[in-house]
């Protein structure tokens, strides 16, 4: 993928992102996910070149990112992931004209940005067993029908999006869309009602 010039209040948006959300998790993720997100080492003060990030997961795990315009369908989406390929987006919320009329939260985005992408995921695409089971869901969703297909993307919603896991000291959690979002990430876990 080609890089990309990012405007200084596209790299600010991801600053305040990293920095908040670094602090938010400390308490709240996973280990395993701090671990991972230390590894990876994403830039804290700018947004990363998706070739940067898949050159340290390749050497890892043999992942890549791949860029795409925006949501893409089951079968796109499978058939990345079976070939280790995951899909990013390029842009970073609160800077498109639609998000900046409808006065968005930059810390949730109703869209997968490519904060989500690369601070919520690919973290623990460095982890063998998580990559290894990530592109299994790829492998099996492209020999799934139309139904089937629909089940198995709503468990993976609730697996790798919005998972949480029981550890010897409480629920913390490790989903990508909750791991890029401030307030659905003290939610899920401060929260009686999830």
């Amino acid at each position: 993928s080609q890089n990309v010039k990012y405007s200084a209040e596209e790299n600010n948006t991801w600053f305040s992102l990293y920095n908040e959300q670094i602090l938010n998790l400390c308490d709240l993720a996973w280990d395993r996910v701090l671990e991972c997100i230390n590894e990876l080492s994403l830039p804290k003060n700018h947004i990363p070149q998706l070739g940067e990030v898949s050159e340290k997961l390749y050497k890892k795990t043999g992942w890549q990112v791949v860029q795409v315009e925006d949501l893409i369908d089951g079968d796109a989406f499978f058939q990345l992931l079976s070939n280790r390929m995951f899909p990013s987006t390029i842009y970073i919320r609160g800077n498109t004209e639609a998000s900046l009329a409808e006065d968005e939260d930059i810390f949730h985005s109703k869209d997968p940005d490519i904060f989500h992408e690369l601070f919520g995921h690919c973290p623990l695409l460095l982890d063998a067993e998580y990559a290894n089971l990530f592109e299994k869901f790829g492998q099996i969703g492209l020999q799934l029908d139309k139904v089937q297909r629909m089940f198995f993307q709503r468990l993976f919603w609730f697996t790798f999006e919005t998972g949480l896991v029981h550890t010897p000291v409480g629920l913390k959690v490790y989903g990508g869309s909750l791991l890029s979002s401030i307030k659905e990430s003290r939610y899920a876990v401060d929260n009686p009602l999830p």
